[in-house]
């Protein structure tokens, strides 16, 4: 399959026209539509993406968070969702490129803490006294080196009276995931 832009262009021009003037989006513009979208996700295919998308994006949120509620017209507002469906499936899926990157990235800039990563993976909930004691290190410096996976969401802290307590983030268990060899959970 081919994937075009211009075709993409005429679906997304299509959908805003139809929204528009309150029209049912045909079963074919739909299927259409997901086709590409489909094509896009599963073939890993970065297609640069036409204004009309982004257009047709704004005119489907506008509609679901303002007036879906409301419409009538139960035909056209099931078209319109099943359309909203569709680009939320791509937006998902960007999120999820992006967020993968992120994790590689972070992999690379925090290779060198991956002893205090697999301390937290192995031990969450962990005091800083007992993770200096296992890193040999003092609390200024594990203070500066923990501060960072803080700051990106990697290691977030659990206050309970006087203490603090360590652990990774979801994020955090997918940076140790793919530091350790493990990305196949990842």
């Amino acid at each position: 399959m081919k994937i075009n832009s211009d075709k993409l262009n005429y679906l997304c021009e299509k959908v805003v026209e139809k929204i528009s003037n309150k029209q049912v989006i045909s079963e074919k513009m739909i299927l259409d539509l997901s086709i590409i979208i489909t094509y896009m996700i599963n073939n890993d295919f970065c297609l640069e993406l036409p204004e009309s998308f982004d257009k047709m994006v704004s005119v489907v949120e506008d509609y679901w968070f303002y007036s879906s509620h409301k419409d009538d017209n139960k035909e056209a507002c099931l078209s319109y969702i099943r359309v909203y469906q569709t680009i939320n499936m791509y937006k998902v899926y960007i999120a999820n490129n992006k967020y993968q990157e992120r994790i590689k990235e972070a992999s690379v800039r925090f290779k060198r803490q991956y002893r205090l990563i697999q301390i937290l993976y192995d031990n969450p909930g962990i005091r800083m006294q007992d993770l200096c004691k296992l890193l040999k290190t003092s609390v200024t410096n594990l203070k500066k080196r923990i501060t960072v996976l803080i700051e990106q969401g990697y290691v977030y802290i659990s206050k309970i009276g006087n203490f603090d307590f360590y652990s990774l983030s979801n994020s955090g268990l997918d940076l140790y995931n793919l530091l350790s060899g493990n990305d196949e959970e990842y």
